[in-house]
């Protein structure tokens, strides 16, 4: 059986997308992927740029970078797979993400 990933990537996507191919997994990867979670077995969330601290109840105080519509999207996708029951895969910045998801809060910068 093939597995079907979503990924939500911006950057150095053959370094997300090998290692699943290599397992056997056909693998969809976009930036800001406008899907839906029953075309997909699970959902890969990608580093990238820094979630928007409003999402946490902060105001930017060392963010470097935001991107509220991929913050959106991702929201969304997330949401959608945990209705069904989906598996999601946080990497780096999709780990803060979903981790925001679920109301946890991040230090937006650590010297």
């Amino acid at each position: 059986m093939k597995i079907k990933l979503l990924m939500s990537a911006s950057s150095n996507f053959d370094n997300y997308k090998n290692p699943f191919e290599l397992l056997g997994a056909e693998v969809e990867i976009a930036y800001l992927p406008k899907a839906d979670a029953k075309d997909y077995d699970g959902f890969v969330l990608c580093g990238g740029c820094d979630v928007k601290p409003f999402l946490y109840g902060q105001k930017v105080d060392g963010c470097r970078a935001i991107d509220d519509l991929r913050d959106a999207v991702e929201m969304q996708l997330i949401e959608q797979f945990i209705k069904q029951n989906k598996p999601i895969l946080g990497i780096c910045r999709g780990h803060q993400i979903l981790n925001v998801y679920f109301e946890g809060t991040l230090f937006q910068h650590i010297k």
